[in-house]
């Protein structure tokens, strides 16, 4: 029998999965922060670069592969509400009002603390709270290098993702059909290898173009090389999320040479560190051409890992993280919190065993176990208190029926509930099957099963499977059972019809299509993996 390729699940619970997973990382790299000689709000007295190695085996890629997750599930929003008003509104409701009250509440102690080990300030929180209110800027190591009051710290992630969703937003808004051409024209070329060298090359390119003038400052308003590599993971992962394109497939594909190169980019990273540490151009006289190769080198090794450490996180993700269960619903739902309040209570448990001077060895891990317990315990409080949800992005409604909490999250679940039109479909004769899917704010659909992949007496002679027969159907208003305004393609006959879809039953979905004063129409009845086809053909 003739193998054939399985269409993607809707429900993408590995991405779910990969979320969670990330955003327990970050409380752990902060946490490394601390002990390595980096720049950071307070440092350990046993700050040292050994560490480093290790820190390097995230910090190329964790908030990338974060921006593409939430481009995946801001493509899933826009295919359920389309680029509403509303959809808009919430979005500002779940990540800006979190950083009000953030930055108000949760972010102050940080710079509290930072100032009393960077500055010597001897003052109460209450009179820093008040020179942090009145944007205070006294407290600077250098001329022109001040601490800027008030700010979000780690919170940055909060504008810039609300940024990068305005304007995606405002494209599929201005142009409907923008993802689903981006995400074609994406299928076309991001396959194999290319979907490997590709994206690295546009990161590389970013990295040695950006980085060097511009930097990562978090301001938001002037961080170019930043929302040059975010938003390109974020458009990526709205493209990618496209039904019908096999991209999670492909990527589950490469995952083992993604991890081989994510891996050798790492350890040549150890060494390029070594010969050419970071610069800021411009720089006074230039810089030798064997230090510049260098650069290039190690921004291209960054750009390696960069993208091929996503690869490998989600293609090992999809093969073993795929599963739903109460844990993943809990999850889910209180990462964002956790998120929100980790990095405070980092710092002020480095602050409170600073006298206890333990090693880091004992020290490391004592912090990040009190610091997850503590941001769950803060989450289980939160979640009972109905006026406070909002402020740490949950749902204002206060639900107390665990199976009804666990499902609401501040950003949609990856796992799609798609109206009745939606699903596999026999065509007449029962020789293919058609899955018809949300292409955003759309219906499409392709062949995910056929007969014969290679049949004689037909015009177009390309391999079926994977090849998309319904594009652009949307809901009428009028009638919720009919999908119109696309077209429907026949490969019998290599030709595209005007066409719509109509709901004449639970089971029976009838097609018609016109082109100039010729129509067709035909019926395809829904396929029950649990039944066998009416009229079932002969194997051979």
């Amino acid at each position: 029998m003739q193998a054939t390729l399985q269409p993607t699940s809707s429900r993408l619970y590995f991405l779910d999965w990969v979320r969670i997973a990330a955003f327990g990382l970050l409380v752990v790299y902060h946490v490394g922060m601390y002990y390595v000689t980096w720049e950071f709000h307070i440092k350990s007295p046993f700050a040292d670069a050994w560490l480093e190695p290790f820190m390097r085996l995230s910090s190329p890629w964790r908030m990338s592969l974060l921006f593409l997750i939430s481009g995946a599930a801001t493509a899933f929003m826009l295919a359920r509400a389309g680029a509403s008003r509303e959809l808009i509104s919430t979005r500002a409701k779940r990540l800006l009002l979190p950083l009000l009250f953030g930055m108000l509440v949760i972010v102050p102690p940080q710079s509290y603390v930072e100032v009393m080990q960077q500055f010597g300030y001897a003052g109460s929180f209450t009179d820093f709270m008040q020179l942090y209110l009145k944007g205070n800027r006294s407290f600077c190591s250098k001329p022109g290098t001040c601490l800027i009051l008030p700010t979000w710290n780690h919170l940055w992630f909060l504008p810039y993702l609300f940024f990068h969703t305005v304007l995606l937003w405002l494209l599929v808004r201005r142009y409907p059909r923008a993802l689903v051409s981006l995400a074609d024209y994406a299928a076309q070329h991001l396959h194999g290898i290319r979907l490997l060298c590709i994206p690295i090359v546009f990161f590389a390119l970013a990295r040695i173009l950006l980085g060097p003038v511009f930097g990562i400052t978090y301001s938001l308003v002037d961080d170019w090389y930043a929302h040059a590599q975010y938003g390109a993971a974020f458009l990526l992962g709205a493209v990618m999320t496209h039904p019908g394109t096999l991209f999670w497939q492909r990527i589950g594909e490469l995952r083992w040479h993604a991890l081989a190169l994510a891996l050798f980019a790492w350890a040549a990273t150890l060494v390029l560190v070594t010969l050419a540490p970071p610069v800021r151009w411009p720089v006074a006289g230039g810089l030798p051409a064997a230090q510049l190769a260098t650069m290039a080198a190690r921004a291209v090794a960054h750009a390696v890992m960069q993208w091929c450490a996503i690869v490998a996180a989600i293609g090992f993700a999809q093969h073993h993280w795929n599963v739903d269960n109460a844990m993943r619903r809990y999850l889910t739902n209180a990462v964002f919190p956790v998120y929100i309040v980790h990095q405070t209570l980092i710092l002020l448990l480095a602050v409170a065993l600073l006298p206890l001077a333990l090693r880091p060895a004992i020290e490391a891990p004592l912090i990040i176990a009190a610091t997850f317990a503590l941001s769950f315990l803060i989450y289980e409080v939160v979640r009972r208190i109905g006026w406070l949800r909002p402020c740490f992005g949950l749902t204002a409604t206060l639900l107390l029926t665990t199976a009804t909490a666990h499902a609401q999250a501040p950003a949609p679940s990856l796992s799609v509930n798609p109206p009745s039109v939606l699903g596999e479909w026999w065509t007449p004769g029962f020789g293919a099957r058609v899955k018809l899917e949300r292409c955003f704010n759309e219906i499409c659909g392709h062949i995910v099963w056929v007969w014969d992949d290679a049949p004689g007496q037909i015009a177009d002679q390309r391999p079926l499977v994977g090849r998309k027969v319904v594009e652009g159907m949307r809901q009428e208003a009028t009638n919720a059972q009919r999908w119109s305004g696309g077209t429907l393609y026949n490969p019998e006959d290599g030709r595209h019809y005007k066409g719509a879809l109509t709901l004449a039953a639970a089971n029976r979905l009838t097609l018609e299509g016109c082109v100039l004063m010729i129509c067709k129409s035909q019926t395809w009845r829904r396929y029950d993996s649990q039944r066998t086809p009416p009229i079932a053909r002969d194997s051979h």
